[in-house]
C-alpha cells in the first residue's frame, strides 16, 4: 500500500503529497531505517506509486487546480478516484509539463532519498499513455544508472502484455497477471468440473498469454483488489480442512509457476478476515497451516 502522505483513514490511494511520508506510519528516518534493514537481509523494497490522481484537498488543488489537473476528469465514472493529473498541460513560460515533472521528480526523490528498489504503478489503465509512463520509468533507471537491479510493475487491469518488457521498448518491466489470478481462483473453487488441465496450463503460462518472458508477469492468486481466497471459497460453500487444502494447492501453483509470485499478506496462512481499515492480526492457530 502507498506510504506517502494521505488524509484520514484509508489505504493511502488519495495522496496529499508525492514527496512526504505518511506521518501516522512514522518518520522519514524510520522508513530509511526499514529500507536499510531490508537491504541488509537481502530484501528489496518496491513502493506503491499513485500517479494518476490526488486527493481533492491536496495542496496543488488549492494552488492552481487547472495547472496540475484536468478541470473535467476525462475518465469514466468508475475510474474517477480524485483530481486527475493532466500530463499534457504545457507551461509555455517554463517550458515544462508541470504534472509530468511533479511525478517524475517524486520518483527520483524516492530513489535518491529512500533507496527504493522499484515502483508498482497503480491504475496504469487510468494513466493511459505508454509514452509518458516510459518517460517516468526511464528517469528512474537513469538515476539508478545500473548500480542495482530496479523493478517497475504496472497494475494494468484488464491486462495488456504490451505494457511489460522495457527491453523491447515497453514502459514497464512487468505487469500484474490478472488472468492468472482468476484461473487459480476458479481451480481452488472448482468452478469447472472436471478441471480442464490444458486450459489451466495455458492460462498460467506467460508465453500463451502474450508475455514473451516469465519475468514480465507478476502472478498472484488474490490481492487487495480481490476478496481473500478463503472468502471466495466460502462463497462456494467450501470450508474448514477442504478450504485450507485448496488454498495450499493454489499457493503451491503460484510459487512454482513461471513469473514473479506476489502474496497478499496472510494468503499463505489461509487468512479469512474481511478487508478493513482496522488491524487484522493473524490468528495463532493459522500459523500451523504450512
Amino acid at each position: 500500500m502507498p506510504v506517502k502522505e494521505f488524509q484520514g483513514e484509508s489505504w493511502g490511494y488519495s495522496l496529499r503529497s508525492l514527496f512526504a511520508v505518511e506521518n501516522t506510519y512514522g518518520r522519514p528516518e524510520d522508513l530509511c531505517r526499514l529500507v536499510d534493514e531490508a537491504h541488509s537481509r537481502g530484501m528489496r523494497i518496491v513502493i506503491d506509486g499513485v500517479y494518476n490522481h490526488a486527493d481533492k484537498e491536496s495542496p496543488l488543488t488549492k494552488i492552481d487546480y487547472a495547472y496540475w489537473f484536468y478541470e473535467k476528469n476525462p475518465d469514466p465514472p468508475e475510474m474517477q478516484w480524485g483530481p486527475k493529473y493532466d500530463f499534457f498541460h504545457y507551461d509555455e513560460h517554463l517550458k515544462i509539463f508541470p504534472a509530468r515533472k511533479y511525478v517524475l521528480d517524486s520518483i527520483l526523490f524516492w530513489v535518491e532519498k529512500f533507496h527504493i528498489d522499484g515502483v508498482r504503478f497503480d491504475a496504469t489503465r487510468a494513466m493511459g499513455n505508454y509514452e509518458i509512463m516510459r518517460e517516468l520509468t526511464d528517469a528512474a533507471y537513469s538515476k539508478i544508472n545500473g548500480l542495482k537491479h530496479f523493478l517497475t510493475v504496472a497494475e494494468h487491469v484488464p491486462e495488456d502484455p504490451a505494457i511489460a518488457g522495457r527491453d523491447r521498448g515497453a514502459p514497464m518491466d512487468a505487469a500484474w497477471h490478472d488472468s492468472f489470478a482468476h484461473a487459480l481462483q476458479e481451480i481452488a473453487a472448482f468452478e469447472q468440473s472436471p478441471v480442464n488441465i490444458d486450459q489451466l496450463i495455458r492460462k498460467m503460462n506467460p508465453a500463451t498469454n502474450g508475455y514473451e518472458k516469465p519475468e514480465r508477469t507478476v502472478n498472484y492468486v488474490s490481492s487487495h483488489d480481490h476478496d481473500r481466497l478463503m472468502t471466495i471459497l466460502a462463497k462456494h460453500e467450501v470450508f474448514d480442512d477442504v478450504a485450507f487444502r485448496r488454498v495450499k494447492l493454489a499457493i503451491g501453483l503460484l510459487i512454482t509457476s513461471p513469473g514473479v509470485p506476489l502474496l497478499w499478506m496472510g494468503t499463505e496462512f489461509g487468512f479469512a478476515a474481511d478487508k478493513s481499515l482496522d488491524p487484522r492480526p493473524l490468528e495463532s492457530s493459522m500459523l500451523l497451516f504450512l
